[in-house]
């Protein structure tokens, strides 16, 4: 099989953690000869729920250091440009998202 993780085909998987809502793969890149982690996350659309789940992440990006990149279904918008139609949401809704 012929992987490829944003378009390289020159890198190791070394390690992988689960949670119940994430996927966190820690890439070797053979072309900057170093360690990165992408964390791979699927948000709960409960807003209780989905608020834990980014404490968890904050807390966790402390532990990965620099060499990180987040990506997935964060089921938040960050402004009302990201959404088609219906009522025109106050810009408060969107500050927890925007300091993840």
């Amino acid at each position: 099989m012929d992987w490829q993780f944003f378009g390289k085909k020159d890198f190791n998987v070394k390690k992988v953690f689960f949670t119940s809502f994430t996927i966190e793969p820690l890439i070797f890149d053979n072309d900057l000869n170093q360690d990165w982690w992408c964390v791979c996350i699927y948000a709960s659309n409960n807003d209780q729920i989905r608020r834990a789940q980014w404490n968890l992440v904050s807390r966790r990006k402390l532990l990965l250091g620099n060499n990180w990149i987040i990506m997935g279904d964060m089921n938040k918008i960050s402004s009302n440009r990201d959404k088609w139609g219906g009522r025109v949401r106050s810009e408060n809704t969107f500050k927890d998202f925007k300091t993840l």
